[in-house]
């Protein structure tokens, strides 16, 4: 790109600011409104470019240099808009009627898309179509970023997926498990996919750890029964501790034995 004068970038700053002050998202990137993704994202690399203060540092923009930075914070707004799904489709409404959408508007259709995004997923994880569910889930977390159940279900298609390397996908699947507990200390899936990060690298008193965290948020989660038990024939009995068995009666309750009634003697033949 060549190197603009100072008087090309002052009109350049002082356009885009006038575009940025009319909210005006794809006149700022400088593209159309029927601009794919990848168009949106070009354009936005292109514009931080320009706009970036390490940039114009270098400029002598005097009292513009203020107009360069709203600008420049305005273009990721727009960058952010554009490229999440719902909140592009609000700001196009929103564009073409001429007024403010109504917060309640946007909300419901957020949650909307978000609904889709996550049935689409849980399709796409039973198929194990592995990579068009973590789409879908990144979809999901980008519309729902405070629920929980999306990073746990992202973190997990990633974790099976074997087209992915192994301990790339690990790494960022616990990641999210961790994101998923952060947000919900109380969701036992979480706890109990990250039991499963910990037995796959062979960390088995963590492992043991989150699994008794899933049974003690709920204690009929079958999987994490499962994976108790298995633990307990590992590790076997430990002095001085707990047992895994005794922690599972201590959550179930002992079943009284059943008393074995005397045989009856048998009887004698009379002579």
């Amino acid at each position: 790109m060549a190197a603009q004068s100072n008087q090309d970038l002052s009109k350049l700053v002082k356009e885009k600011k006038a575009l940025a002050d009319a909210g005006d998202y794809f006149g700022l990137l400088g593209i159309e409104e029927s601009a794919s993704a990848d168009e949106v994202k070009a354009a936005y690399f292109r514009m931080a470019r320009q706009f970036h203060p390490d940039t114009l540092k270098k400029q002598n923009l005097g009292d513009l240099h203020m107009d360069a930075s709203f600008v420049f914070n305005k273009l990721t707004d727009a960058y952010q808009t554009l490229m999440t799904p719902s909140r592009r489709d609000a700001y196009v409404r929103e564009r073409r009627a001429g007024q403010p959408l109504d917060p309640e508007d946007e909300k419901r259709l957020i949650e909307q898309q978000g609904k889709i995004a996550m049935h689409q997923g849980r399709m796409a994880l039973n198929r194990r179509a592995w990579g068009p569910a973590e789409d879908f889930f990144r979809q999901y977390v980008e519309l729902m970023p405070d629920d929980a159940r999306g990073w746990v279900s992202l973190g997990w298609c990633l974790f099976q997926n074997p087209n992915r390397d192994l301990k790339d996908r690990l790494q960022e699947a616990k990641t999210y498990f961790v994101k998923a507990v952060n947000l919900d200390e109380k969701n036992a899936d979480a706890h109990y996919y990250l039991s499963l990060y910990h037995k796959e690298r062979k960390e088995y008193d963590l492992q043991e750890r989150e699994v008794r965290k899933a049974l003690k948020i709920n204690q009929e989660h079958v999987p994490a029964q499962r994976e108790l038990r298995l633990l307990e024939m590992r590790s076997g009995e430990k002095s001085g501790t707990q047992s895994i068995g005794e922690f599972i009666k201590g959550l179930f309750g002992k079943k009284k034995p059943v008393e074995e009634e005397p045989e009856e003697e048998p009887k004698r033949k009379r002579r």
